[in-house]
């Protein structure tokens, strides 16, 4: 439930940052607040290193290939399954959505249908961010928020091999350590911006290889947490006290970072830096003593918020793009302290983070939940299936002229 409640943290950052209704009302230091998916990336990393470590059988030396292969990869298409039917349908079903909506609204706010398609065919792909960076086809990308979901993509194309291929858990803390460090040392600053049309910005924000180490340092916290025992015993006040602080301390400085970071270091080390911060928060999650945001009833509203953050994310700019066509065209209707005072853009805000939250429930209700719980369905059938023949060939080949 703690990691729910940073999952929640991050979608509001995420909606603060893409939203224009705090401007007036936040200080300057938070108006720009956008490494809430950086947190969002640690929190990956550190739950499917949990899930792949439970699953994944180690790599023999010695051992004939095909041996080796039939034991790995009944786990390996469990895993890409289950980030399939957690991942893609509910991410198509809103790319529909955002097309309809190209379709009914002006373009200049919500894009025409056909880039809306051409953008969907490119996340589909697992092209989306370095189409953008490298091509940057549009000016405007009105499914710009999928590049996170591309990265992630590319990165679970990655982990499990890593984590087969050096099978004691020392090889693998030394593994990711080292792809942290050729991350920060070799893919982010030696691999050049080329062509006529990069994108910088782009390309130094979104970009897969640029931003792998949130979800490696997440990977190496699950690794060192594994063989860690659980301690049920209660937790003091003053310590429950302490963690809160740390924990308001260190969302306040993940929210203020792109702020307080310059330039050249808050694209580049930063990163990491930032990511750090995330991997504070999340260890103190992992422990499960109460030390996350611990508040009754704002505790309970921000896992139920973590428990739809998915859903939000991929609905947050459709609403978005609701709400500014209707501000556009019926801003007259409404009361002049909602349009230009400070309490005004904080009431839009909580209407905005109302409205994500009915749609992201919506979504979560007759999308990713039932087609979650399909997947799994169809998984567990493969593998009784998988664990039958299996059988049947091993018996088979017991038998003499078989």
């Amino acid at each position: 439930m703690e990691i729910e409640r940073l999952r929640a943290i991050a979608i509001l950052l995420v909606l603060n940052a893409h939203s224009p209704y705090l401007r007036s009302a936040l200080p300057k230091w938070l108006l720009d607040s956008w490494m809430g998916v950086d947190l969002f990336f640690v929190i990956s990393g550190y739950v499917v290193s949990q899930s792949l470590l439970r699953t994944l059988p180690a790599f023999q030396f010695g051992v004939h290939w095909q041996t080796w292969f039939s034991s790995v990869k009944r786990p390996l298409f469990e895993f890409y399954a289950r980030r399939f039917f957690r991942i893609i349908p509910a991410a198509s079903a809103w790319m529909a959505v955002y097309i309809g909506i190209a379709a009914v609204f002006d373009e200049q706010l919500s894009g025409h249908p056909r880039q809306l398609l051409i953008e969907s065919l490119y996340v589909l792909s697992g092209l989306y961010n370095y189409i953008n960076a490298y091509f940057h086809y549009f000016e405007v990308y009105y499914l710009g928020h999928y590049w996170s979901l591309t990265v992630e993509e590319h990165f679970y194309l990655i982990l499990p091999w890593l984590l087969i291929f050096f099978p004691s858990r020392r090889g693998r803390i030394i593994t990711v350590l080292a792809s942290i460090m050729v991350v920060i040392c070799v893919l982010r600053p030696f691999i050049p911006l080329v062509g006529e049309h990069v994108s910088r910005w782009s390309f130094l924000i979104f970009t897969s290889h640029r931003r792998f180490d949130a979800l490696f340092l997440g990977v190496l916290l699950g690794l060192l947490r594994v063989q860690a025992p659980h301690k049920t015993d209660p937790v003091s006040l003053p310590i429950r006290l302490m963690g809160m602080l740390i924990t308001v301390a260190a969302t306040l400085a993940i929210a203020a970072f792109p702020f307080l970071a310059p330039d050249p270091f808050r694209v580049n080390l930063g990163l990491t830096c930032a990511a750090m911060l995330g991997v504070l928060l999340v260890w103190l999650a992992s422990l499960e003593r109460g030390l996350v945001f611990e508040i009754p009833i704002f505790s309970s509203i921000l896992e139920y918020i973590g428990s739809r953050s998915y859903s939000m994310y991929l609905a947050h700019i459709a609403i978005l793009v609701i709400m500014l066509h209707n501000a556009n065209h019926h801003g007259p209707i409404f009361p002049t302290w909602l349009l230009n005072s400070s309490m005004g853009g904080v009431a839009l805000f909580m209407i905005f983070v109302s409205l994500t939250t009915l749609a992201a429930e919506v979504s979560y209700r007759w999308i990713e939940k039932p087609i979650i719980e399909y997947g799994k369905i169809k998984i567990a059938r493969s593998s009784m299936y998988s664990r039958q023949s299996t059988s049947y060939e091993t018996q088979a080949s017991k038998v003499p002229g078989t």
